[in-house]
C-alpha cells in the first residue's frame, strides 16, 4: 500500500517512535495504522502456512550463514565496537532516538563500517553488470573482486535496508564508503563461470549465499533520507491521533496484514486505484481522474490521451465499467484459446530455489466423440510425476526424465496418428524455469532431454500459456492469478488453503523437513501436495473449457463501450 500525503503543513505533533530498517520502502498507510491509537489490530491477518514456512526457511537460512562468517565480536552496541575498532562485527546493535536496527555484518574498509545483511532470495543471475559486479567471498569479505560472468540483482527492499544502515552508522561517526552488501540464496545452475580475478579457480563461489554482492548506495542516500522523514511525520501523527496519509493499492498490499482495513474504505470511496498499477496512478490522479466513475464519465479523448503503463489506454473505460458491474472478465472478441485432438495441462510445484519436485499433468481432448486412451492409446486424467526424496537433488533428474518421457510419448503418438497436440500452462516463466534449468543441472541422468529439444518444444506452436491467452483476449478489471480467473469458469479447489507458499509448507513437511523438527515424512501432507496440484491442472482445463463456450455469452468490450457512451 502506497499512501498519498493529504498536503498541508502538519500541526505540531509529538517525535515519531523510532523507525526500524524496513521502514524506509514500507507503506506510509502502514506505518500509520501500526502507531495510530485504537487502531483495529485485530483486522490483522495471520501469515498463511506458507508465508510461515518461508520465515522459518529465511531464518535457517540466515543462521547458516552466520556460522560460515569468520570469528568476530557479536551483539555489540555501536559505542563499543566505535571505540574498539574491530575489523568485522557481527549482529551489531544500532540504536538512536529516529532509528533502529540490526545488520548481520559489518565490513572495516578503511574509513569506517560497510553494512551486510544476509536474503533468502536471489542476488544474481547469469550475465554482466555495468558497473562490473564486485563480490566478496563469504569467507573473504575484505577481498573485493570483480565477477565478470555474473549480473547483480537489485532488489528494492534490500537496498533501502542498507540505505537504512549506512545513514545510522553515518550518524554515529562510523561510516565507511556509502556501499552495503547482500548475501543471498540460490545456486548458480547455468554453468559454473570462471573464478574472479585473484581467486583459485578450485574455489569459485557457486552459489549466491557464498558470496557478498556490493551495491553503491550513493544515489538513493537523498530519497531514503527524504522517504524516513515522511514516515517520521506520518508515524507522528498516528501518535497525536491525526492522519497525513490516504490508502492507494500497490502490489505490497497483497501481502499486507492491513488490507482488509485499507481495501474497505478504497471500496466505499471506488479508489481509481482499485484499477490501475500504483505507477500509473499519480497520472490518472493528475488527469484529475480520483474514482472509477470519474474514468466513466471522461471524455474519450482524454482517456487515449493518458501515458498509462499498466493498462492501454484505449481499456481504461470499460475496465472501469467492469469493476463498477461486477464483471470480472471482459471478452475484447473472440474469447477461445487455441484448442487441439489431445490436450495436457501442465502444473511444476518447485521448492524455494532448490528444485521442481512434481510435474503434474491432466491428459484430454479438446473433442467430443473421444478419449484420450481411444484416440492415442494413452489412458486420460491426472498423473503426478513427484519425488519425495528428502534429498531433492537425488531425485528431481530422475523424475523429471520420467515427465518429459510421458510429455514425449504423447506427443509421438500425436504425430504418428496426425492428430493436434497442445500443452498449457498458466504463466510459461515459472514452468519454463525448471524446464531448461533441470537437463542443464543433470545431464547424466538417462532419458534427459537436451536444452535442444526443450526448446523445440517451448518454441513449438504445442506450447500453450493460458495466462497469456486470457490477459490477450480479455478485459480483466481485477486479478490475473489462476485462482482468481478459474473460479469466474466455476471451478474450485478441494484444500481449503490453495496456494503456491502453501503447497511449499506441505512439501517440506511430505519430506520429513517440518518445522518440529522429527524427519518424519507426513505422508498425508504428500496427498495434500498431489490433491492440489492435481485441481490445478484441473483449472486450467475447466477456464479453457469455459473460454470456448459459456465465455462467448458475455458483453464484449465494445460492447460496454457503446452502451456507456450511449
Amino acid at each position: 500500500m502506497i499512501a498519498s500525503g493529504s498536503g498541508g503543513a502538519a500541526p505540531p505533533q509529538p517525535v515519531a517512535p523510532a523507525l526500524g530498517p524496513a521502514t524506509a520502502g514500507r507503506c506510509p498507510r502502514r506505518i500509520h495504522l501500526e502507531h495510530a491509537p485504537g487502531a483495529p489490530r485485530d483486522r490483522r491477518t495471520e501469515p498463511e502456512e506458507g508465508a510461515k514456512m518461508r520465515i522459518e526457511s529465511g531464518i535457517e537460512h540466515g543462521l547458516a550463514v552466520l556460522q560460515r562468517l569468520p570469528e568476530a565480536p557479536s551483539d555489540l552496541p555501536a559505542a563499543a565496537f566505535g571505540r574498539l575498532r574491530p575489523a568485522l562485527v557481527r549482529t551489531p546493535r544500532l540504536a538512536n532516538a529516529e532509528r533502529f536496527g540490526r545488520p548481520e555484518l559489518l565490513v572495516a574498509d578503511g574509513r569506517g563500517y560497510r553494512p551486510v545483511i544476509v536474503r533468502a532470495h536471489r542476488t544474481t543471475d547469469a550475465g554482466t553488470s555495468v558497473p562490473p559486479l564486485l563480490i566478496s567471498s563469504v569467507d573473504r569479505p575484505f577481498a573485493v573482486v570483480e565477477q565478470p560472468d555474473r549480473h547483480r540483482r537489485r532488489q528494492q527492499a534490500d537496498l533501502w535496508q542498507l540505505a537504512h544502515f549506512v545513514v545510522m552508522l553515518q550518524q554515529a561517526g562510523l561510516a565507511g564508503d556509502p556501499v552495503g552488501g547482500v548475501i543471498g540464496r540460490g545456486t548458480w545452475s547455468d554453468a559454473v563461470p570462471p573464478a574472479p580475478p585473484g581467486t583459485d579457480p578450485a574455489g569459485a563461489p557457486t552459489d549466491d549465499a557464498e558470496v557478498i554482492v556490493w551495491h553503491d548506495l550513493t544515489p538513493l542516500l537523498d530519497e531514503y533520507r527524504e522517504r524516513f522523514a515522511f514516515r517520521q511525520r506520518v508515524a507522528a501523527a498516528a501518535v497525536a491521533g491525526g492522519e497525513l496519509v490516504h490508502p492507494s493499492r500497490v502490489s505490497e498490499c497483497r501481502r499486507c496484514p492491513w488490507w482488509s482495513v485499507c481495501s474497505e474504505e478504497l471500496q466505499a470511496a471506488q479508489d481509481i486505484s482499485l484499477l490501475a498499477a500504483g505507477i500509473d496512478v499519480p497520472v490518472l490522479r493528475a488527469a484529475g481522474l480520483h474514482t472509477v466513475p470519474d474514468v466513466i464519465a471522461a471524455p474519450p479523448a482524454l482517456l487515449t490521451s493518458l501515458q498509462l503503463t499498466s493498462i492501454p489506454a484505449g481499456e481504461l473505460r470499460v475496465r472501469a465499467i467492469a469493476h463498477r458491474d461486477g464483471l470480472p472478465l471482459v471478452p475484447k472478441g473472440n474469447p477461445a484459446a487455441p484448442r487441439a485432438d489431445i490436450e495436457l495441462d501442465i502444473d511444476m510445484e518447485s521448492y524455494l530455489d532448490e528444485g521442481a519436485y512434481l510435474w503434474g499433468t491432466l491428459l484430454g481432448t479438446g473433442r467430443a466423440d473421444a478419449s484420450p486412451d481411444e484416440l492415442i492409446s494413452i489412458a486420460g486424467g491426472y498423473r503426478g510425476f513427484a519425488t519425495f526424496d528428502a534429498d531433492l537433488a537425488a531425485g528431481e533428474g530422475p523424475n523429471f526424465a520420467r515427465f518429459w518421457a510421458f510429455l514425449d510419448r504423447a506427443r509421438a503418438a500425436c504425430r504418428a496418428r496426425g492428430l493436434s497436440f497442445a500443452a498449457y500452462c498458466w504463466s510459461r516463466q515459472a514452468e519454463e524455469r525448471w524446464l531448461f534449468s533441470t537437463p542443464r543441472r543433470y545431464p547424466e541422468v538417462p532419458g534427459m532431454p537436451t536444452i535442444e529439444q526443450v526448446k523445440q518444444f517451448t518454441d513449438s506452436s504445442q506450447w500453450i500459456d493460458l495466462y497469456a491467452e486470457v490477459k490477450s483476449r480479455f478485459v480483466v478489471p481485477g486479478s490475473l492469478r489462476l485462482k482468481a480467473i478459474a473460479p469466474v469458469a466455476g471451478f474450485s479447489w478441494r484444500d481449503p488453503e490453495p496456494g503456491g507458499e502453501n503447497s511449499m509448507a506441505w512439501y517440506r513437511a511430505a519430506v520429513g523437513k517440518d518445522a518440529a523438527g522429527t524427519g518424519a515424512p507426513d505422508l498425508p501432507k504428500r496427498q495434500r501436495v498431489l490433491d492440489y496440484n492435481e485441481d490445478d491442472v484441473r483449472a486450467t482445463a475447466a477456464v479453457r473449457a469455459w473460454m470456448s463456450g459459456p465465455a462467448r455469452e458475455l458483453p464484449t468490450a465494445a460492447e460496454l463501450d457503446r452502451a456507456a457512451a450511449g
